[in-house]
């Protein structure tokens, strides 16, 4: 596992975990609707917001698709904490000869530092595709780390550096 996938996991989940805490029940709100369409297709979307005790989560989402095989959707969140908070979007178009792209982003902030993160995926329906993520992480004491990632079906390549709180070049670990 390669080491930006690390912080940016156990960013997201100790953000995540301070927000849902059981011993209090959170307010939720929300609701979603779909319809199909003259062409076909669908379109559906919908949102959510929950408030607890140790923060907010707030979502949302949708789809539209045309029938003929080509659809494009999106979403978007962000949960904030007292220690922090995390964002993310993304997108999607899926055409109906089978050409796929996806693109997401997340960040987030807090106590013990910051990260953000961007991929994109794309396929060509024929079974080729490529992924790319590039992560830039920043701690609290002022290391960072600065990587990308690509994948193919000619295999995978990642760049990474980090450097310490004097900004000098080290082994990332």
């Amino acid at each position: 596992m390669n080491k930006s996938t690390v912080i940016l996991a156990c960013l997201v989940l100790g953000v995540a975990a301070l927000s849902a805490d059981a011993r209090e029940r959170p307010k939720r709100s929300g609701g979603g609707a779909a319809v199909h369409t003259q062409d076909g297709g669908v379109a559906a979307g919908g949102a959510h917001t929950a408030t607890g005790a140790n923060g907010t989560r707030t979502a949302g989402g949708g789809v539209v698709s045309d029938g003929a095989g080509n659809a494009v959707g999106g979403s978007a969140g962000s949960t904030t904490t007292a220690n922090g908070s995390v964002r993310h979007a993304g997108a999607f178009q899926h055409s109906a000869d089978g050409t796929t792209t996806r693109r997401g982003a997340s960040s987030g902030s807090g106590k013990r530092g910051s990260f953000t993160s961007q991929g994109t995926a794309t396929g060509d329906g024929h079974g080729n595709g490529t992924l790319n993520r590039a992560t830039q992480a920043n701690g609290a004491n002022g290391g960072s780390y600065d990587g990308s990632t690509s994948a193919s079906k000619s295999g995978v390549q990642h760049n990474g550096s980090c450097t310490n709180p004097a900004g000098e070049t080290v082994a990332c670990k």
